[in-house]
Formats: structure tokens, sequence, C-alpha cells
């Protein structure tokens, strides 16, 4: 059960803005994390990802992957446009653990980890006046700039168990959806590979630009989804779990691999 899909990943009702306008709110959401930044380098810490942006409605979440290298602490902190009132942040280890949450009435929520590895970071927009609303997150490390640790989007191989939720932010169509991210070199293979039990799931990538690949159904299996690809294009892909079925929630395993050309496991700034 394959069927080619042209996602509209607004949020809801689709809402028009300038790119004036955009690179105004990119502005506001930049100025947050620029003050965090001064407020965290008095206790130690630097800044070594301020890239991640998006837009989401009232009510809406999205759910990011991170893999930090060991040996340090890190502290990532979120920040939105000037229509946004209230921003919350959750982060999960591997297994679904919540390592730390920061749900205060307020715009720029914190939330700690005492050690490096791979993470799930939930950013929910509880209140929005005119939407959407632009948001953002900094990943700070702990210790001198020159043995900065690197960040990188995935850990190859490494199994990601998720959790589609009703918290989480839908498609246009009404389903579910977490976004994972990798960092790919022109040439470099990615395989994504999704599993689970509780709902059919969805498989979409997202290259920088031009179309997306999705898959339903691998080998007829409705408990499993994979794409393969070879990058066309250096730079970041979006990984979507989704449902094939709106409305749809449960647990997932999700792999993702790399290989040939360079590797993406490099220190560098954003996922």
């Amino acid at each position: 059960m394959n069927r080619a899909r042209n996602w509209l990943l607004a949020l809801g009702a689709c809402v028009l803005i300038t790119p004036a306008a955009q690179a105004q709110y990119r502005e506001q959401v930049a100025t947050e994390i620029e003050e965090w930044e001064q407020v965290l380098a008095g206790d130690g810490y630097h800044m070594i990802d301020d890239s991640h942006t998006g837009t989401l409605r009232a009510g809406g979440t999205e759910t990011l992957s991170l893999s930090l290298s060991r040996g340090r602490s890190y502290v990532v902190v979120g920040g939105c446009d000037a229509d946004c009132g209230d921003l919350d942040l959750h982060l999960f280890d591997n297994s679904g653990n919540e390592v730390d949450v920061d749900i205060e009435l307020d715009d720029y929520p914190m939330v700690v980890t005492q050690s490096g590895g791979q993470y799930r970071i939930r950013v929910t927009m509880v209140t929005c006046s005119t939407e959407p609303c632009y948001w953002g997150i900094g990943v700070f490390a702990e210790g001198d700039r020159d043995v900065s640790p690197t960040i990188s989007d995935n850990v190859n191989g490494q199994t990601i168990f998720g959790q589609l939720s009703y918290n989480d932010a839908t498609l246009r169509e009404g389903e579910y959806y977490d976004t994972h991210t990798v960092r790919l070199q022109s040439g470099e293979r990615l395989v994504a590979d999704l599993r689970s039990s509780d709902f059919d799931p969805y498989l979409i990538v997202q290259p920088p630009t031009g179309d997306q690949s999705d898959n339903d159904d691998w080998q007829d299996s409705v408990e499993h989804s994979r794409v393969e690809l070879t990058a066309q294009e250096s730079g970041v892909y979006r990984i979507l779990v989704t449902s094939y079925t709106s409305g749809q929630t449960g647990s997932y395993q999700l792999v993702i691999s790399t290989g040939g050309g360079r590797s993406n496991r490099v220190g560098k700034r954003g996922f």
C-alpha cells in the first residue's frame, strides 16, 4: 500500500507570512537565544548549536532528536517570537525516560542533562496570540571551546525509541508526526528504517530542497516502512515518522544509518 503524498507542513490552516515578516520573527527568536548565551557564558557554558527553528500553532508540538558527545553537561534553551506567550521543553533519553522538563509559564524554557548521549527534545507551543509562532532552541556545552564536544543529528545505526502521541504536531490530514534530522554530504547513503506494531507506520524523508521520498508498507508489511536514498546535495535531511491513517498513536523504533561519501560525524553547528 504505497502512495505518494505532497505534505503541507503548515501545522494547521495555511497562513501567508511575507519574507520580511519571517525575517523579523526569526530575529526575535535569535535575540532570545543570544540573551541565554550571555547568561550561560558566566557559568562556563558555550553554544554548540543555535540553528534549529520552526513554527507551531497554539497547542502544537514538535519532537527533535539530538546526539551529544559524552563527558560533558549540556543545557538546551528555547525562545520564541513576540506573539508567543508560553513555550515548554521536555527532554527524554533514548529509552523514553523524561530527563528534565520546563513547563513554567514563560517563553524562555531551559532543560539540563549531566551527560551526553541520544536524546529527544519535545517543543510545545502553549500559547500563541497570532498563529503560527516562530520558535528556536539553542544547545550549550560546559567546558572550554577548544575541547567542545561534537553534535550530530543521529548516531549512525542508533535505534531511536519514539512515541506518536495526541500532543504531537499533525500533518495536513491529521496524522501525528515526530521529526528527526540528519546531516548528509552529497553522495552519502541514507537508510531510514521504521517499525511499529501500534500503528501503520509511514516514513517521509525531506531533503534540503527538491522532492521528498516516502514509503508506507515496506515489502508489503503494515508494520514496517523504509526509505533508502543517496543524498543529491549536502545539508540537513528531515525524517518524519508518521502514520498512514490520521489519528493513530503508539510506540515506534527508528534506525537511521548512513554510509559512503564523507561521514556526518563531524563537529558542526546545527542539526
